[in-house]
């Protein structure tokens, strides 16, 4: 487990492009630059060949039994040439620390999982995660999302992210 001192965050450095998918949901990507689109792939796959990290929210993680991989070979190829590692971090908010980790994600091969949560997270849970992701847990009620993005850009170089939601989690990155 690692506690964080996490220092404020820039608005400067946060600049969401919501697009709509080709599966017509709404996605955002907290980032400098727009991604081409690449014929034939769906335009999240598009998003993450260039992002460093994917987030999602808890629930939405849960409702939708994710593994935040990138499942295609050659997009994961062209990331490596170049110079970004095979897929992007995987980025799990859970305001209640309420994360199994028998779930897709923790069960997956791929990149590193990084989990936000706060102090209240049981033992129990914790213990079990911490085999399976970097675990940052916050001493608030709620997940500050500058807090995040700070600790993501600080400590793991995150430049690119992609939000794959959900709308709390989404509203949250609007509102800053």
């Amino acid at each position: 487990m690692i506690k964080i001192k996490i220092p404020h965050i820039s608005k400067k450095l946060v600049k969401p492009l919501f697009l709509l998918t080709n599966s017509n949901l709404l996605s955002t990507l907290v980032s400098g630059h727009i991604p081409r689109p690449v014929s034939g792939y769906p335009l999240i796959s598009c998003q993450s060949k260039t992002a460093d990290a994917i987030l999602v929210g808890r629930n939405t993680l849960a409702t939708d039994t994710m593994s935040l991989r990138l499942p295609d070979r050659a997009l994961r190829a062209k990331r490596r040439a170049r110079g970004l590692p095979a897929e992007p971090l995987r980025v799990i908010l859970s305001a209640r620390g309420n994360l199994d980790p028998a779930w897709k994600v923790f069960q997956t091969r791929g990149a590193r999982r990084i989990v936000f949560s706060i102090f209240q997270m049981p033992d129990a849970t914790r213990a079990a995660l911490l085999p399976h992701c970097d675990l940052h847990l916050l001493d608030a009620k709620t997940i500050p999302i500058e807090d995040v993005l700070s600790a993501l850009r600080g400590i793991y170089d995150v430049r690119t992210l992609v939000c794959e939601g959900g709308p709390t989690l989404f509203r949250s990155l609007v509102e800053l």
